[in-house]
């Protein structure tokens, strides 16, 4: 995995195993699956501002500061890859230019984080879900445009 678009290609995966898992009840998967496609979106936008072809292997780029960025963005918060992508500015404006995705999506940037796939029971339900994956697409879209 080091390109954006293999990056984006598995996001994708994650987000077509997220709905199958939501399809059967499994609401903590689907929600873990859906913000991990978030923070993979999320690290293809910051290949393709910062110029790495390859977020994923460190000490192969012979530019200088590329392998500090690759560290610093192997986090999993999702607020932090939004800040490095260059979104978050955008992202405030979403709440007045799409409320209703903004609505949709702002409890997985806020309540996702890594340790989602230890969890049996997921508060956030169905329909908190449901809503959520029906407006992720839209937002990854947003994110690979924007």
């Amino acid at each position: 995995m080091t390109s954006p678009e293999e990056i984006t290609k598995i996001a994708d995966t994650r987000l077509e195993e997220a709905k199958i898992l939501l399809e059967k009840g499994k609401f903590s998967g689907a929600f873990y699956l859906a913000g991990y496609s978030v923070e993979l979106y999320l690290k293809a936008k910051i290949c393709r501002v910062f110029g790495i072809p390859d977020l994923f292997v460190e000490n192969k780029s012979k530019l200088e500061g590329i392998d500090d960025i690759r560290r610093a963005v192997k986090t999993h918060k999702l607020f932090v890859l939004l800040t490095f992508s260059g979104l978050k500015s955008k992202y405030k404006l979403l709440k007045d230019n799409n409320s209703e995705m903004f609505d949709n999506i702002s409890p997985l940037l806020k309540d996702w984080n890594e340790t989602e796939r230890y969890k049996l029971d997921n508060p956030i339900r169905h329909k908190q879900i449901k809503n959520m994956l029906n407006y992720l697409e839209e937002f990854l879209k947003w994110i690979e445009i924007s």
